[in-house]
């Protein structure tokens, strides 16, 4: 591999074009690969776009795809499991936290004042939603990674409507 030519005429070694290009691969995005190596954003795209199609960094490519996909799809069956066992808890949890949240607010304002009970009472709705909007949205945001690295879509633009006609 040779050096290549980057801005204002410097040149680039060739473990920081290969450091470049696999981080491109890993992140697929200049913007962190250029924080990461302390470079130029531009000179990060230079660097790639220079080298993208040569045979060395096209397996590069292949193989970091394949490694990323491989720890998607670990990360995505884990992210299912504790969703799994979350909803499995929340389910049976549930009636147990809802006569929890009645006895909180049946306590006499003597025991307990009501900032303290709206205090109480907001704790126990945590454990209920158990954050399961947090789990989904990484359980979303890995499968849509792993989908755009298979090279696959990560949205249904197709809209299909049926319209049946009677006489």
């Amino acid at each position: 591999m040779k050096e290549v030519d980057i801005m204002r005429g410097k040149k680039t070694d060739n473990e920081t074009i290969y450091k470049v290009m696999v981080s491109v691969f890993s992140t697929n995005n200049y913007n962190d690969t250029a924080k990461l190596l302390n470079l130029p954003e531009s000179t990060v795209r230079k660097i790639y776009n220079s080298n993208k199609d040569k045979e060395e960094f096209a397996k590069l490519c292949i193989e970091k795809k394949g490694e990323f996909v491989k720890k998607a799809d670990s990360i995505i069956n884990k992210a299912t499991d504790l969703l799994e066992k979350r909803l499995t808890t929340a389910l049976e949890k549930q009636n147990e936290l809802d006569l929890l949240l009645d006895t909180v607010y049946d306590v006499s304002d003597d025991d307990l004042t009501p900032k303290e009970k709206l205090e109480i009472a907001k704790k126990i709705s945590k454990i209920q939603l158990n954050s399961l909007s947090e789990i989904t949205t990484a359980l979303g945001t890995i499968y849509d990674k792993k989908a755009l690295s298979e090279g696959n879509p990560t949205s249904n633009d197709n809209i299909t409507i049926k319209i049946e006609l009677d006489d």
